[in-house]
Formats: C-alpha cells, sequence, structure tokens
C-alpha cells in the first residue's frame, strides 16, 4: 500500500522557485557577498601581478581592448580548455591567461603560467588543445595571437630573458632593459640576409643567458633604439655600425647597407661619417669613391630617396659636386641678392642642389 502523505507535491517544485525568486536578503549579508568578491579579485590579481602594480585589470571584460588584434575572450569562449574530466577551465583561470596574453603580444612563459596557477597538467591540456604553442624553450604563443613567426621568435627569446616577469614588470625605457641587436636587429630590420644561428641581444648589465642567446653588455643611448612588433630593437643605423663592430664578413655588411640605403632606412653621408674610425681594425677602403664600389657595387643611384642621393654624389663625385656648388652658388647670389652679396648660409644650400644635380646626372 502507497502512503500517499509521502508522495512529493508536483507544484512543490514550482512554488519552492517562486519563493527562492523573490527571496531577500539582509544589508549584512550582501555585503559579506562583496567583500568575498572583492577578496577573490585581490587574491586573483595578486597571483597574477604579485606585489608590484602592473597595468589596471578592467573590471568589465567587454570593455578591455588588447594588445596586437588578440581577443580577450577567446579561452572563454573555445570548447578547447578543458581539464581532465572535459569540463572547462574556470572563467576567471581563462580571464586572466588572455588578459596577460593579450598584454604580452599573445605570449606567455612557463613562468608566468604558473603565476597564472596554471599547473604543468593544465599546460599540456592547452597545448594538445592548440591553445597553446611552445615557439621557445618555456615560451608560448597564444592561438588567438597575431604577431607573424618572423617577429614572434625573437620577442619570445625576449621574454625568455626575465621568463618569472610579466613585460610591464620589466623596465619601462627601453634603453634599461635588453635590446635585440647584431644579427638578430638586422634580421628583424630585413637588412642583408645574414645567418643567425643564436639569438643576440645588448643589455644594460649582465643578465643570465638562455640557451642559443649571446648578450653583449653595454648601455644604448636613446636614439640606438625602437621598437618593432612590441620588441625593443637597435636602429638601422646602430645596427649597422654594429655589425661592422662585430666582424661581420664585408660581403654580408655590404648586402645589409645596400638593404638600408635602398629603403631610405639610413642616411648613407652619417654612415660613412660613423664608420671612418673603424676602417684601421677592420680594412676597409676610406675614400668616397673606393668605399661605395667596395661595399655597395650594385647599388642603383636612380632608386635612391633626395638624401641618400645626394650622399652618392658626394661620395663617388665629389670634385663634380665642388664644381656645380661654384656655379649654383653665383646663380643664387643673382636671385636673392641683386647687389651681389652672398649670405653664409648659402653654402649648405647651394652645396645640396649642387651635389642632387650631380646625383641625378648619375641616373
Amino acid at each position: 500500500m502507497i502512503d500517499k502523505s509521502d508522495q512529493a507535491d508536483p507544484g512543490a517544485d514550482d512554488t519552492d522557485g517562486q519563493r527562492w525568486g523573490q527571496r531577500t536578503f539582509s544589508p549584512e549579508v550582501v555585503e559579506r557577498a562583496h567583500e568575498e568578491i572583492r577578496r577573490q579579485e585581490a587574491e586573483r590579481r595578486r597571483r597574477l601581478f604579485g606585489d608590484r602594480q602592473p597595468f589596471a585589470v578592467p573590471e568589465d571584460i567587454i570593455d578591455f581592448e588588447p594588445e596586437a588584434g588578440v581577443p580577450v575572450d577567446y579561452a572563454l569562449n573555445t570548447a578547447a580548455a578543458t581539464d581532465a574530466t572535459g569540463g572547462r577551465m574556470s572563467h576567471e583561470r581563462c580571464y586572466e591567461l588572455s588578459i596577460a596574453a593579450a598584454r604580452q603580444q599573445g605570449f606567455l612563459t612557463r613562468a608566468q603560467l604558473a603565476r597564472l596557477g596554471v599547473d604543468d597538467g593544465e599546460l599540456d591540456r592547452l597545448r594538445e588543445a592548440g591553445l597553446l604553442t611552445e615557439l621557445d624553450h618555456g615560451v608560448y604563443q597564444h592561438a588567438a595571437s597575431s604577431v607573424a613567426l618572423k617577429y614572434g621568435y625573437s620577442y619570445a627569446a625576449w621574454l625568455a630573458l626575465a621568463p618569472d616577469r610579466f613585460r610591464w614588470e620589466r623596465p619601462q625605457t627601453a634603453t634599461d632593459d635588453a635590446v635585440l641587436s647584431h644579427e638578430s636587429a638586422a634580421g628583424l630590420l630585413g637588412l642583408g640576409a645574414l645567418a643567425v644561428p643564436r639569438t643576440i641581444f645588448t643589455a644594460p648589465a649582465e643578465l643570465p643567458a638562455p640557451r642559443a642567446t649571446i648578450i653583449h653588455v653595454e648601455r644604448l643611448a636613446a636614439a640606438d633604439v625602437t621598437v618593432v612588433e612590441g620588441i625593443p630593437v637597435t636602429t638601422p643605423f646602430r645596427t649597422i655600425l654594429d655589425l661592422m663592430r662585430g666582424g661581420t664578413d664585408h660581403d654580408d655588411f655590404g648586402r645589409a647597407l645596400q638593404e638600408a640605403v635602398r629603403r631610405d632606412l639610413v642616411d648613407l653621408q652619417e654612415v660613412y661619417d660613423a664608420m671612418l674610425p673603424l676602417a684601421p681594425a677592420h680594412s676597409f677602403p676610406t675614400a668616397g669613391p673606393d668605399f661605395v664600389a667596395y661595399f655597395l657595387p650594385d647599388l642603383d643611384p636612380s632608386g635612391l630617396t633626395p638624401r641618400n642621393l645626394r650622399a652618392y654624389a658626394e661620395l663617388t663625385a665629389a670634385d663634380s659636386v665642388a664644381e656645380a656648388q661654384s656655379r649654383v652658388a653665383v646663380l643664387l647670389a643673382e636671385l636673392r641678392y641683386p647687389t651681389g652679396a652672398q649670405h653664409p648660409a648659402d653654402d649648405g644650400l647651394s652645396r645640396q642642389i649642387a651635389a642632387e644635380i650631380v646625383g641625378r646626372l648619375c641616373r
């Protein structure tokens, strides 16, 4: 015999649901809930940033605009980030991983992932799912990163120099941190086709060098450093000089210099002037025509910008430029000073005009 008193009321669940939906809480309960939310957020930030002061973490993920086109909600919306039972990683973990990756061009180191609370097992599953790809030893690229491999390998090597620190925890002035240089800088800048078996940096102080990495110790001037795809790198001018100082084969150096001049990344006259003191130690000709013939035998002056066309003329045909200058100076005096007087500033202007005229005739 069935005891009907023990049977559940078919409408009981609905009634309980309505009562739960109409529930109210005391201000004390609400405040405790808010305090717990604040505590959890503080703990997440502590795991992510330690005791240092990072960029502010946005309160609303929708309002966050990531760097380098990395969508911060990628990990939140992907079904790939699963745990061993097939369940998703927590939104908090995915949120932190995506935020940190977005602020580093889409890259994270193993040590940084550990600070985010990602253990080795989770890391393996993220790799198997294709969400993270190891680009350098212990450095991973997020699947949503849009950085090309040409830049990605260099950025990964830069992160590997201080793997336990996030980018925003490292010196914010490029000259206070390691800078990609020498052959590695030439490769990143597209200067020549130099063999680069190791990644080369210049840093203001000694650093532990990861595998396949060379670090030169020297404090660079601000004018010697630029940033390409988030990577601090020596400027084309400084890179060219470092290649010569570093003993690069002269044929390889010439190809790098020619590419820099052709693309107007350097001023040929400034490079020539800066290289003259290096000639005794590195055995190359210093006379203008011989310098150009030695390093730039295939340079086509017809494709040069005005400043490098003038430099080309000054180096290869200085006598012709001097002769043309004397005529240009007379013409300027007649046009600007009918009395025949000449202003001292006209010397520089007449020289530039003469050099460009001779350069154009060389085309």
